[in-house]
């Protein structure tokens, strides 16, 4: 009998042993994730050393060990939307400077039907611009040679076109969502966590646009070609 009693509780630890072990290895698991998405955030905020260094202290903490799947998510959201910001900012001024860009390196960079998309800061693009990115890559039928035709002259002089007009407005507009979206991120940070966007090391600032009315950016176009004249 007591073999019985003896050999029943043997069984009971090996099973406690083993749901315990269990847990750990699912644990360690979980930590490892967090660990990946996190380093993977900080490559695209282009996190220095010194700010890994001071989260990982942080969040070693007991105070603060539970808050941090929340601040891998956080930090997620702002790894994804502050770089896209920061190429729709750089882009802008390309355009408002030259009236020229891109196009399929546009929407390369800006994965228009990804990141955008997902964060729901994608806007329907002007049909000017999927005319001008088939001129890009060729390929055109003798009627639109026809139309670039007519405008050959402009394009030599640098003047801005329908779909750079287009696509200033279109950008803009974009930028807008995406600057409300990034400010979503940041109260939320500062509310959940306690942390500030950062974005190469630097406290990341959102100023909202400001709304340049078309007269005075076409005064602006026109000064930058006589300048380049």
């Amino acid at each position: 009998m007591q073999r019985r009693k003896s050999r029943a509780s043997l069984l009971k630890k090996k099973k406690r042993s083993t749901a315990e072990d269990g847990a750990g290895g699912s644990a360690i698991k979980d930590a490892q994730q967090l660990q990946v998405r996190i380093e993977q955030s900080w490559v695209k905020l282009e996190m220095p050393m010194i700010k890994k260094l001071q989260f990982l202290q942080k969040y070693s903490d007991s105070k603060y060990s539970t808050l941090l799947p929340r601040a891998v998510v956080l930090f997620e959201k702002a790894a994804l939307a502050v770089p896209l910001r920061e190429v729709l900012l750089k882009r802008l001024a390309q355009l408002r400077k030259s009236n020229r860009i891109g196009l399929c390196l546009l929407e390369k960079e800006l994965d228009m039907d990804g990141c955008l998309t997902d964060i729901d800061c994608m806007l329907s693009l002007p049909e000017s611009f999927f005319f001008e990115k088939k001129v890009e890559m060729g390929g055109l039928t003798d009627e639109e040679l026809l139309i670039v035709e007519e405008t050959f002259e402009q394009r030599v002089a640098g003047e801005e076109l329908a779909y750079a007009a287009d696509l200033k407005s279109w950008l803009s507009a974009v930028l807008d969502k995406l600057d409300d979206y990034c400010l979503q991120i940041m109260q939320e940070m500062q509310d959940e966590i306690d942390e500030k966007v950062l974005w190469r090391g630097l406290v990341y600032v959102v100023k909202k646009q400001m709304k340049v009315p078309k007269a005075e950016e076409d005064k602006q176009s026109e000064e930058e070609v006589a300048k380049v004249g």
